[in-house]
């Protein structure tokens, strides 16, 4: 179950226009080095599809998505205050993004994604990310997302 079309829909729709990058891990690296344009959310390729049994004889899929929200860092030091900044604009993009994907609609069928209230994910924040070579801050998030429209075989 794809769901890179839906997630690259939800961040073109994003208030700064974040450069949108779907990878592996280990491409993300590579990717993060060549581009221009900051922001990035960055989607982290699915590794697993969980199937959970529903009500009425039905199986739902679950999709654990991990994501990037990252800046350019101009400094290669943990927290100053012009990471501090751009760490609060990765965390107000995140939310922004939750929220226009907890509304996205597939194809006007309804909503794509069935998101609970109450939900919890966690922001982990990123000062300096000595993974990439381009120097970010921002954060990332890990959820786990169950489709409501999916195609049947």
């Amino acid at each position: 179950m794809p769901i890179k079309q839906p997630i690259e829909s939800v961040v073109n729709q994003l208030s700064e226009k974040p450069q949108f990058i779907f990878a592996s891990a280990a491409e993300l690296n590579d990717l993060l080095d060549s581009t221009k344009k900051f922001p990035v959310v960055g989607l982290v390729a699915e590794t697993a599809i969980n199937l959970t049994y529903g009500l009425s004889h039905s199986v739902h899929n679950e999709v654990p998505v991990f994501l990037y929200f990252l800046y350019k860092a101009e400094h290669n030091r943990d927290r100053t205050a012009d990471q501090e900044i751009l760490v609060q604009r990765a965390l107000a993009l995140c939310k922004e993004f939750m929220l226009k994907l907890s509304q996205h609609r597939g194809d006007n069928k309804g909503r794509f994604f069935r998101i609970k209230a109450g939900q919890q994910v966690e922001f982990k924040t990123i000062y300096h990310l000595n993974t990439f070579d381009t120097l970010t801050a921002g954060g990332y998030i890990t959820l786990t997302l169950q489709t409501l429209y999916h195609e049947i075989l």
